[in-house]
Parts: C-alpha cells; structure tokens; sequence
C-alpha cells in the first residue's frame, strides 16, 4: 500500500492506540504531556476541555490524545478535533446517537470509541466494528472476497500472449521492443523509478482509456481485447471496506493495488475522499502532500449546485472551494506545508512557486480539473482540436503568471520518452529505445488520458508557450544543454525577469538588465557555456516538421515585439535557404537605423553561407566594431578566423589566433573555468584544421586542452573504476563526458592530418596520441548511454585503430573477423592497447555506424570519383551488420536513420535510379525532418562526384517522390559550397520550374546565377 493511501486509512478509519493508564490527583503532569490544546482548562483537580456551556472531563493521555470521560465510557479525542469550535455539541450529539443504539459501556470503563475529526464524514466516534456519526450509526459490513491477486494474473497471461505477438504486428523491431518494454509494465506496482520513468500506473490509465487501439498494428492483434479487459478489470474499483446503517454509507474503494479511496453517502450528500495528487517537481510537498487528503462533495455534479472540495493536511483545511466563493486558503498554513522556497528547492524557483490549488480527481485517479485562485481548469475531455483550443483559452484565462501556469506541469502532464518510430508517435519509448519527437501543443494536449497529457521537455515546453502567447507573452522556446524550455521575460520595477518554464520546477532569474538575466538564465543549466546575448539558440518550426531545428537570435527578440517579428521572418528565409531575402531584409533594416549587433552577426553569417566568405569578414569586423565585452569578443574572434581562413585571408587568421592564445585567453582565465578554457581551445583548434593550419590548431590543444586533460583523465578513471561509480550520474555529466571524447578525438585527427610520423619528434602529439588511447581503454565504452550506443562507440575505436594502423588494414581485419555471439559481454572489462583489437574487431564488425562512416568516407574531400562497386560492398556490410546489433538486442533508432541513408549513397554512387526511388519513398513515409534534412544535404554533398547527366535524373526523382518543397534550396546550396556550382543552378532551376509563382525561388536562382556564372570565354 503506499504511503499515501496508508495516510488516508488512518485519516478516515480507526486508529487501533494502546489504552494509557489513568489520571492521576494532580492533574498537572497531564496537562504537561498535552501541551498547548484549544479550550483545555483545569479546575481544582481537574482537567476539562470546555467549549461554551459544554465540557468533558480530561481523565488520561494516551500518546499526546487526551481520553475524556463521557456516559458511554472513556474515549480518546483526536488533538485535530480541539481546533473545531463546535466540537463538543457534536459529540453531545453523537453520544446521544450511540446510547440509543446501545454502544460504549459504563462511565469510567473504556467504551472502544475514540473521538476523530474526519475531513470526510465530520466529528465521529469511531469503534473497531461500528461508526458514528451525525447522521446516524453505522456497522461495520462483510465483503466480498478480494479477487486482486487473481486479476493481476489474468493479466500476467494476456499480456505475456500479447507480447509473444508482437513480432506478427508488422510494426518494425525498435517498436516492437518499445511496446514490449511499456506493456510489461502494466501489472507492476508503482514506486522505486526515475522521475524519467513511466510509471505503471500510467500505463494502466493509457490502456484503460484506450492507448492501444490508437496504435492498429497492435490493436488487430487477437490477444489486444484480453489484454484490455485484464487491465479494465485490475483497474476497476471494487468494495474492500463497508459501514452501512439506515440511509448511510461509508466504502473504501480500490484497484487491484489498493488505490482509490472513501465514499461517502447520506440521504442529502455523496462525497468521497482520496490522497491528494503529488506534485511532479516540487520535492518537499511530494512528501509533505503525501499525507495529505482530499475531499469532493459533488452536489447534484462537482460542476452543479451545492459540490465542493477542500484540501486537508493533519486534519486541517489548506484550501476550499465552492461555486459561490471560489477558492479560498490559509495562506499561512499553505506556504507552512508547501513552501515557496526551501533548502530542496532551486536558488532560482520562481517567486510564488506553487500558489494554494486543488487537484480534483475521481476515484481512479484520472484529474477531473484544478482549482486555483485564477478559477477552474479542466484538463483535454477528448483529443479533437476544438477541445485543445479550448483547454488552451481556459488555461490562458485562469493561469495568469508562471507559477500558475507552472501547475500544468506539476498536475496534468507526464515525462515519457519518444517513439522510437515517428510513423508511431504515440508508441512510449524509454532509456533504451527512444526516438525524437517534438508534439505541437494540438498533438500533445490529444494525448489526454484521465486528464494526463504525455511527452518530454520540448514537447511541454511548447504547451507553455503556447499559453504564454495566448497572454501576450513574448515566448521563445529555448534551447539549453540537452533540453529545451519555454521562456519568456518581463521588466519590473526597474529590474528584468526572466523566466524558464520546463520539465522541471520553473525558475526565475532577476537581473538590471535583460541579457543580464538571460544570461543567469542560460548559465544556471551550464556554467561552463559560453554566452552570448546577440546569439540566443531558439528552436523553431514552419514547415509542421516533427522536430524543431536550432536558431541563434539577439536577445532583442525577447523585448521588443516587433523586432521579434522581423527576425523570426528572416528564420523563415533560413528555413527555405532563400538567403537573398534575408540579406534584403537584414541590410533594410540597418539602412533604417538599426544598426544593432545581432544584425550585423546575422550578415556575416548569410554572407559566409552563400560562399562570400570575403564579404562575411567585412560583416564580423562590424561586429567586434560593436562588441565591448571581451569574452563576447573573443567568441567573435573565432568566428573571424573561420570567415579569414575561408577567404584566404591566412595571415590574419593566423595573427588573430596566436592573439587569442598569447592574450586574450590569458587576461580571461580569471573570469572563465578550466572547463570554459578547453571547449573554447577545442572549438579554435578544429577551426585551425579545417583552414589546414594544423601546428597552429596542435599548439592550441597544446595550450588550453591538455593541461586540463592531464589534470582530470586520471580522477575520472579512478572515479569510473571505483566502489562509488553511479552509472546514472556519470550520463548526467554531459558538458565533462562531452569534452573528454572531443579532446580524445581532435588529438586523433591531428594524428591524421599530420600522419603518426610526426609522433616521434613531436612531444605534443604524443601526449594528445595517449590522451585518446587512455580514453579508448578506459572511458570509450563507459560512455555509452545504454545498450543501443554501444556499438556507435565501438566505431569510435575503429577511429583510434585506424589511425595507429591505416583505414584500409584495419578493414582488411574486420571482414576477416566472426560476428559477436555473446549479449551478455561485459563491455567495460578492457585491456587496452593493441592487445584489445581482437576483443572489439566483432563489435566493429557489427556496427552499424562503422559501416556507415566507411561509405560515407567516399564522398570525402580527397575523393576525385566514386567507386560504386567498393560502395556495394560496404553497403552489403552494413545491411549484414544491422542484421547481426538486431539479434544482439545493439540496434538503435541512429542506426536505422544511418541503414536508410547508406542505402541513399550506395543508389548514388551505383547510379541505381531504383533504390535511389524506394530510399526516397521511405524518407516520405517517417516524415522525419532529420532524416529528410540529411538526405537532401547528401544530395548536395555528393554533386561534384556525379555526372550531370545522372544528377539531373537524381533531382528529378527527388521532385517525383519526395518533393519536400524547404529543402531544394538546401540541396542547391549544398552543392554550390562543395565545388559543384553547376549541379547547384540545376537544381534551383528544378525549383522555380516547380514553384513558378514563388517570386523568392526565383530571385535566389538569378542570385546564384550572378555568384556562380560561368567566366566569359
């Protein structure tokens, strides 16, 4: 039974105390051990607890309950019920009631009654086998035999069958994994799972209220009908406690796991009680409401005349409501059971958190509808858009502020993760096997089950914004690390909040300035990130893409409406690559006087996309012509040099960088982390090897990124080794996991470029050499975010093997290899070296992303053609590599995305107008930008290998099947930046041909045409 429910036993049935001893003459030690009680008076000799003309004597304390002599014997009285002003004229009443019916016994015996204060019935007096309360005397009434035990393994049946089944459903194996992995959970009890983690319970409410007939694939199972009557039948509500008299009730209703609560009848009410509902992110209340009560009083409906509900916590009232006064609570008491702040509880939560509420729900859990102070929100009755759009406006009158809003969040939604298969979006996935997915707030808010939407954090975060904008908020949706939330900023006094609303408490963050508080913002989630207040990652959607994509914005959007409006216009530009537009726009706006730096960061990088890389320097002079802050600055600064090196401006870029290294890092180090220093140091010296300037980018990891490697690789390794390692935790760490495997990975790719030669006489080399191999025996497969990743790690080895041995060898190796047989490998047991390479070859062979990364490499930049037999071949390895991760239980949702895309390069480099056909067609059927996003790129990436005449043919299918109107330009300019100019203007042509009325395809094919003419003979 859980605590809750074990809380409301006690709350409304009998407390079985243990009689005390009796008073004694001096009645001062009683009085001592009662303490402070309202009404408790001592006369002579004797205690009494008075109210009006009316009072008991006090004779004994059993516990700290005061045991008061009555004419039907000795009973104890509930502390709660001395808070009750009219107490004892209802215990006159009951009194009277229990000697008509002959109860208790003779004064001064004990008569098996005590006195409780029931939030549900009222004052009563309660005995092992009768109640009694105004109303009347009830007895205590037989039931049924439990049946619980048997309908949960009823349910163990259907659901075993239903799951043996799922192989005949059709539904792919990532989902049927998935379905398999949530339905086990239906005869669970709930408990003991990560806030990330469904709870069983919620898996029986989606079943209840038809989860799997939304799925058809499943529901044309022949097991699906059993399996939902066996969860209908656990979950119904059966009597297991009954007090009845003349015209009254009183029944204890639960599921199979004990859930539910008390109905109460009279010939002029109906009420029940039932544990109050937990909030989701505030941690103390958790607790402190878990012993917490509350009661419905219906009237004709909860919605009609004469309903109510209240609030209780220790038998005292937090908060009530009624139609007439609307919701009225103890503010004091309110804040003293769920405080606004407190030590569990985030520096930054938002003022107010969590204002007095009532979550009303019925006897089986589902939310019927929260009361606050703003009014009555009812949750989606059913998943139309009519009943979405009306949740939103109820929502946006009745919430007027973040901490209300706040209460969606706590109440009505549920942490799951996405489908691993976006063509089923309401398949739930889990740690292992998850998709992504982002709803808009219309599919989120269709996915109501019991008052309860689903989803993950970018999918409630636009269910805030949504009603945030129905408020006139200026909401963004935000991208954090490894999260996303809704925010939004307001000025007050002179002072700039800004608050994050998410999965997780919401938060507030105070600052004079606007990018003052954006900044805490941002930096509460990641100290470590480098921020900027012209460059604010959003993600947006305008194409009804399943996924939002990232975009990097001023922090103007956040204030100033109609700029907000401006430049999510120009993201609209970025989306359809239209960047002539956007480049009018931008330039327009500044020729009128704005000449802010974001502006002029947003014309630096259109100019450096479209190739002007010239034109992209002139653009980021402005704005370090405008930028103060040096770390804003040297942020930049990096930028510059990537636009320098692409120009061919070298000697600039160089200058700049060994500026950056010489002074500007060191007149920062104050101000920035040890970590702060790496990243920046990684993301320079990658800069440096694109531009070829590889001593340049060895001397930066030399200088920011090794002497924090050297500093941490061993702690982390002792701390991955060791008794205390929490595997939970260490995922948790993404920033630190982050920059080890990049620092381990940009020394191998110096090791490329600069060939394992250069080890012998280069003592920097050697340690970055060592930095990797430490982190390929030691950390490599610790990394692994489950089971599904280890095989994307094992083709990170293949990196570190390549490089000490050659591509071609170490391919050579893995051909010749057997496939692994053993599931139960235990991955972390790691010799390390080259005497490890026979342990991992296997896994690399049955890597998907080996593969994939193997063909993928024929596209590279020292590619002049392509081999589509060798394309074949690996394709064929690949195609047998996924086979073999499915039958070890390794395969992931990243490998079926990578298994469609080699399936695209290999039609490409076969020219197989066929396969190039079925792969497109399938791109279609997921609807998954990502995945459309990456095809396309592949199509503009691969131009300059294909001859024009099978390009042509490629594009026209592409037209024929897939016909993803944002993406042509993509595909165009993709081309166009990887020296294939002319595959570029063809495939823009291609675009106006098919969108003759729209006049920006238009102007961006004569623009490209200018930037990429052929030269006049």
């Amino acid at each position: 039974m859980s605590k809750s429910a074990t809380s409301l036993l006690a709350c409304l049935l009998l407390p079985m105390l243990v009689w005390g001893q009796s008073a004694a003459d001096d009645p001062a030690p009683l009085l001592e051990k009662l303490g402070e009680l309202p009404g408790v008076e001592h006369a002579d000799s004797t205690l009494l607890w008075t109210q009006g003309a009316r009072s008991f004597p006090i004779v004994a304390v059993v516990g700290d309950r005061p045991v008061l002599e009555t004419a039907v014997g000795q009973i104890r009285a509930e502390r709660a019920a001395f808070r009750n002003p009219e107490a004892l004229e209802t215990l006159d009443e009951l009194l009277a009631l229990a000697s008509a019916a002959g109860l208790g016994s003779q004064p001064g015996s004990d008569s098996g009654f005590s006195l409780q204060a029931s939030p549900l019935t009222g004052l009563r007096l309660a005995g092992p086998q009768q109640l009694v309360v105004s109303e009347g005397v009830l007895q205590r009434m037989p039931t049924a035999k439990n049946q619980a035990a048997d309908e949960i393994a009823r349910l163990n049946t259907a659901l075993t069958a239903l799951v043996a089944a799922l192989p005949k459903s059709g539904i792919g194996p990532l989902a049927q994994q998935a379905a398999a992995d949530f339905l086990e959970l239906l005869p669970l009890p709930d408990g003991g799972r990560a806030i990330d983690e469904v709870e069983p319970s919620l898996a029986r409410r989606l079943l209840r209220c038809g989860w799997l007939s939304g799925i058809p694939a499943l529901a044309a199972l022949e097991q699906a009908p059993e399996l939902e009557q066996a969860v209908q039948a656990v979950c119904a509500l059966r009597p297991v406690g009954v007090f009845a008299g003349p015209g009254i009730s009183l029944v204890r209703m639960t599921d199979a796991w004990g859930s539910g609560g008390w109905v109460y009848k009279t010939p002029t009410q109906t009420a029940y009680a039932m544990p109050s509902a937990l909030p989701m992110y505030h941690w103390p209340a958790q607790d402190s409401l878990g012993e917490a009560v509350v009661v419905v009083e219906l009237g004709d409906e909860l919605t009609g005349n004469g309903g109510s509900a209240s609030l209780w916590h220790e038998r005292r009232c937090l908060a009530r409501w009624t139609a007439e006064t609307g919701l009225e609570a103890d503010q004091d008491l309110w804040r003293e059971v769920v405080p606004a702040r407190g030590r569990r509880l985030d520096a930054n939560i938002v003022s107010d958190y969590m204002p007095p509420h009532i979550v009303v729900r019925n006897l089986q859990g589902d939310v019927i509808e929260i009361l606050s102070e703003g009014g009555r929100l009812r949750p989606p009755a059913d998943t139309s858009t009519e009943e979405a759009r009306r949740f939103l406006a109820n929502a946006a009158a009745v919430l007027p502020d973040a901490p209300a809003i706040d209460l969606i969040g706590q109440y009505l939604f549920a942490y799951v993760y996405d489908s691993p298969d976006n063509t089923l979006p309401t398949l739930i996935g889990n740690t292992r096997v998850k998709g992504e997915i982002h709803q808009d707030s219309f599919e989120t808010l269709a996915t109501a089950a019991g008052g309860v939407c689903r989803g993950d954090c970018d999918d409630l975060s636009e269910l805030f914004a949504s009603i945030a904008q129905l408020q006139g908020k200026l909401v963004q949706v935000i991208s954090l690390p490894m999260h996303v939330a809704a925010a939004w900023a307001e000025e007050r006094e002179g002072a700039w909040h800004t608050f994050v609303m998410q999965t997780g408490p919401t938060l507030e963050f105070v600052a004079p300035t606007l990018p003052a508080s954006l900044e805490q913002a941002f930096r509460s989630f990641d100290e470590s990130a480098s921020f900027d207040a012209n460059e604010i990652e959003l993600t947006l959607r305008f194409s009804g893409e399943n996924t939002r994509s990232s975009w990097l914005l001023g922090y103007r959007i956040f204030a100033d409406v109609e700029y907000n409006r401006f430049m999510l216009d120009v993201c609209r530009d970025w989306h359809f690559q239209t960047y002539l537009q956007a480049f009018h726009k931008m330039q327009g706006l500044i020729a009128s006087g704005n000449h802010d730096t974001a502006n002029y960061r947003e014309l630096s990088a259109l100019a450096s996309r479209t190739g002007q890389f010239a034109l992209a320097v002139d653009y980021q002079d402005k704005v370090l012509e405008r930028t103060d802050d040096p770390r804003s600055r040297l942020t930049m600064n990096l930028e510059l040099i990537r636009y320098a090196l692409e120009a061919e401006q070298n000697e600039r870029a160089h200058t700049l960088a060994r500026d950056i290294l010489s002074q500007q890092l060191p007149t920062l180090r104050d101000r920035m982390s040890d970590i702060e220093v790496a990243r920046l140091g990684l993301e320079l010296a990658d800069i440096l090897a694109d531009g070829d300037a590889l001593e340049l980018a060895r001397d930066c990891l030399a200088e920011t990124v090794l002497p924090f490697i050297d500093g941490l690789q061993p702690s982390i390794i002792r701390y991955v080794n060791g008794g205390n390692f929490d595997a939970a935790r260490w995922q948790g760490e993404l920033v630190l996991r982050d920059l080890l495997r990049s620092s381990a990975f940009a020394g191998l790719r110096m090791l490329d470029q600069l060939g394992s030669g250069a080890l012998r006489d280069d003592p920097v080399l050697r340690r970055l050499a060592a930095s990797a191999q430490v982190y390929v025996d030691q950390l490599l497969t610790v990394d692994a975010f489950g089971r599904a990743d280890l095989l994307s790690r094992y083709a990170a080895a293949a990196r570190f093997y390549e490089t000490v041995l050659g591509e071609e060898e170490l391919r050579t190796l893995v051909s010749q290899t057997d496939w692994p047989t053993a599931p139960d490998y235990d991955h972390r047991q790691r010799m390390g070296g080259l005497i490890q390479l026979p342990a991992d070859l296997p896994w690399i062979k049955a890597s998907v992303s080996y593969w994939y990364g193997a063909l993928a490499g024929l596209f590279g930049e020292d590619h002049e053609n392509i081999d589509g037999v060798l394309a074949g071949e690996l394709f064929a390895q690949l195609q047998a590599a996924e086979v073999q991760a499915r039958v070890l239980g390794l395969h992931s949702p990243n490998a079926e995305s990578q298994l469609v895309l080699a399936g695209l390069i290999t039609a490409l480099a076969q020219q197989d107008a066929a396969r190039l056909r079925s792969v497109l067609a399938e791109v279609k059927t997921r609807d998954d930008r990502s995945l459309r996003e990456q095809c396309a790129g592949w199509l503009g990436l691969s131009a300059r290998l294909l001859e024009i005449e099978w390009y042509d043919s490629v594009i026209a299918i592409w037209t024929e099947v897939l016909d993803y109107k944002p993406k042509y330009f993509l595909i165009a300019w993709q081309a166009a930046m990887n020296d294939a100019p002319q595959h570029a203007l063809l495939v823009a042509e291609r675009a106006v041909d098919r969108f003759p009325d729209d006049t920006a395809f238009i102007e961006e094919l004569e623009f490209m045409r200018k930037l990429f003419a052929a030269p006049s003979p």
